[in-house]
């Protein structure tokens, strides 16, 4: 199934209506690095909430769509049944940050979804928009409480979620997001439940560019689009950009086919061993000491994001209390 997705490179609020103008894509939610090589960070179009990458030579953009962290999971039942009680068991769940779990069976790829019937994630209906967090303690209470009722036969702890959407630029149209309602028009705040938003666009995009000197082209299709009447280089493309959401108010954006996938990738919280930070499977004397390496020595010691989660044991990073708290485990003097 195709699903199309419209991406809004800002962290105003907007409401977008216009056709995509670029190559079809895959939509695909990993914890996977994307690699950026040949790419630059377009910053003032980049927020807290995504990172937006355009080539320097090929007619290329990706968009990083930062997401909540999510547990994944796998119940032995693959039935309603099954979610409806993981629902019941975390409706009352709060975070160290303060946040409610949300559960959600909404997994894209048909393959993926055969291994997981559902996710959990934090969210807040205060902070809508927000990407959290799960902490090391709130994955492994989750975990606990999952497998107190015996409802999960898998987990899989993803903390560094995003959806990369990777397309082509067009540099020669480029399509104005509709207005944001933070600008007046000839001294005049336009009321917005009397103006469509691409009218209010036009207008304010209309009064900025009749002072300028631009061989540009402003119509309205399916959406407001400024054309520039001859070819952009990627500086000129960028300033553009940048000047118009400096002096208007308004984002470009770019407009993507995307063909649904997922991605498994990121902390086995189910069969997880607490203080294994060399990943053997077993807490010993080794792991205490692989820790206390990576601290003094981290360019030549590393240790993986799965053996992260497990020797984080007080849930605030990796430190050398950790380390101290494997070793009186051993010693049996905790």
């Amino acid at each position: 199934m195709k699903k199309r997705f419209v991406s809004a490179l800002t962290a105003m609020v907007m409401t977008l209506t216009a056709m995509p103008l670029c190559a079809s894509a895959d939509y695909i939610i990993t914890t996977n690095p994307i690699d950026h090589s040949g790419y630059i960070r377009v910053d003032f179009m980049s927020d807290e909430t995504s990172d937006f990458y355009i080539h320097v030579n090929e007619p290329l953009v990706i968009l990083e769509k930062k997401l909540s962290d999510r547990i994944y999971i796998s119940t032995p039942d693959d039935d309603k049944k099954s979610i409806d009680t993981i629902k019941a068991l975390f409706s009352d769940f709060t975070t160290e940050n303060g946040d409610n779990i949300k559960v959600s069976s909404e997994i894209y790829d048909n393959d993926f979804r055969e291994k997981y019937e559902c996710y959990v994630t934090p969210f807040n209906d205060e902070k809508p928009d927000s990407v959290l967090k799960f902490t090391s303690n709130d994955a492994r209470k989750i975990k606990e409480l999952l497998n107190k009722n015996n409802i999960a036969d898998n987990m899989i702890f993803a903390n560094n979620v995003f959806n990369p959407m990777s397309g082509g630029r067009d540099l020669t149209h480029l399509a104005v997001s509709p207005a944001l309602y933070t600008k007046e028009l000839n001294g005049k705040k336009l009321d917005k439940d009397d103006r469509e938003p691409e009218e209010f666009g036009a207008k304010l995009l209309q009064n900025y560019l009749s002072d300028k000197d631009y061989d540009v082209t402003l119509e309205k299709r399916s959406g407001i689009f400024l054309t520039p009447n001859k070819p952009l280089s990627l500086e000129e493309h960028i300033a553009l950009l940048k000047e118009i959401y400096e002096n208007c108010g308004l984002v470009m954006y770019f407009g993507y086919d995307l063909t649904p996938q997922e991605c498994s990738v990121g902390v086995d919280l189910f069969n997880a061993v607490d203080g294994d930070a060399n990943c053997d499977e077993d807490m010993n004397m080794s792991d205490a000491v692989l820790i206390m390496q990576s601290l003094a020595n981290p360019s030549k010691y590393s240790i993986t994001a799965q053996g992260n989660f497990n020797a984080d044991t007080d849930g605030d990073g990796i430190t050398n209390s950790d380390a101290l708290a494997i070793q009186k485990k051993l010693l049996k003097l905790d």
